[in-house]
């Protein structure tokens, strides 16, 4: 049995978000949840919850909180460059001679 048409359209609308949070994220390097709000036109709560998640899993880079002018001080996140990386290779095979020539890069292609 396949996933419902509104089930199927909530996680695609996941999926958009977490991609304009995440390139949100990486342009302005640290942020607040109400920072990456602005900035992405989504609301305070999908950002929250998609900034919780994650951080949980890692890509994110939860900060010491900011200075407080009043109220609890808003947490600060990172995007972690290094939640993963990426290889590339090329393989020559030759009649006389063979070479693999390789690059690892994280996320920010360091």
């Amino acid at each position: 049995m396949s996933p419902s048409p509104i089930a199927n359209n909530t996680t695609r609308v996941k999926k958009m978000n977490r991609e304009l949070v995440r390139q949100a994220l990486k342009s302005m390097k640290e942020s607040t949840k109400s920072a990456v709000a602005q900035v992405t036109g989504l609301s305070v709560a999908t950002c929250g919850s998609l900034l919780n998640e994650m951080a949980a899993a890692g890509e994110l880079i939860e900060l010491d909180a900011e200075e407080s002018s009043g109220g609890r001080p808003a947490k600060v996140y990172r995007y972690n460059k290094n939640f993963s990386y990426i290889a590339c290779l090329i393989v020559k095979a030759g009649v006389n001679s063979h070479s693999l020539h390789y690059t690892v890069a994280n996320l920010d292609g360091e």
